[in-house]
């Protein structure tokens, strides 16, 4: 049974929900956000994953819409929130934002300490660790945060946290290196080992650098922050070099608010 796209009271289904979805391409391909509101609300009702996807787009592609952020927030905080998977692609979807409002760090903070909530639940907050690797964290927060990480029981979370802890600087980052590469469980030995490759192997850095930054994909950096921070703590100058080089570029212009603070700091 078809109905109509907009001021539809029930989730859309069958050739409504097609035509709805070719109707968000249209204003993509146009460059227009005005399906953003209609998106959004159909959400609430409608946990099809191919319109969660649709938000993650909408944000990559509109940074600085913060009622993304708002809306999103004020449903995964709802009675009607009852889907892990879905609030898990909105929080992704929040991350590529230009700005993360204080309430959704807040929020992802308050799931990645909920250590003793479902595995299957907490899986899901994955996503939560990847929020919060781009966001400035305090000395306190990163240490609370690795104490977690030494609780964990779920490996899968396990090896998202890293990317949060990526902030430590000095010593504290060269312990974690090294408490990552001799940790018994090899999913997150396979963490270290990257880590060290990013923080010793300059021709590996240089080629990666070139992949975050590459022009015109700039919500990439919202991805892989927590890479250029360990490069950041290299011991070897030329890399630090490197990280610099491509910093300065970007820390004044990028199109996330945030990220321009966070390597800021990198430069500096």
């Amino acid at each position: 049974m078809e109905k109509k796209l907009l001021g539809a009271r029930q989730a859309l289904t069958g050739l409504s929900l097609r035509a709805f979805r070719r109707w968000i391409t249209a204003h993509s391909l146009l460059d227009s956000p005005k399906f953003i509101d209609r998106l959004l609300k159909e959400i609430t009702k409608n946990p099809d994953y191919r319109l969660t996807r649709r938000v993650v787009g909408a944000a990559k592609q509109f940074p600085r819409m913060q009622r993304i952020s708002g809306k999103t927030l004020k449903f995964i905080k709802s009675d009607l929130n009852i889907f892990a998977h879905q609030e898990a692609e909105l929080i992704r979807a929040v991350r590529y934002l230009s700005k993360i409002e204080p309430e959704v760090i807040e929020y992802c903070y308050g799931k990645v300490l909920d250590i003793d909530a479902n595995f299957y639940v907490r899986i899901q907050w994955i996503q939560c660790c990847h929020l919060l690797s781009r966001t400035r964290l305090s000395n306190a927060e990163l240490g609370e945060l690795h104490g977690v990480f030494k609780k964990e029981r779920n490996q899968y979370v396990q090896t998202a946290l890293p990317m949060v802890l990526a902030q430590f600087k000095d010593d504290k980052n060269r312990e974690l290196v090294r408490e990552l590469v001799f940790h018994p469980n090899s999913r997150i030995q396979g963490v270290g080992k990257v880590v060290s490759l990013v923080k010793n192997d300059e021709k590996h850095v240089k080629r990666m650098l070139k992949f975050i930054f590459e022009k015109n994909r700039q919500n990439r950096l919202c991805d892989y922050v927590p890479f250029v921070f360990y490069m950041s703590q290299s011991k070897h100058p030329n890399i630090i070099q490197a990280v610099k080089r491509r910093v300065k570029e970007h820390r004044k212009n990028h199109p996330c608010m945030d990220l321009r603070d966070l390597l800021e700091g990198i430069y500096n």
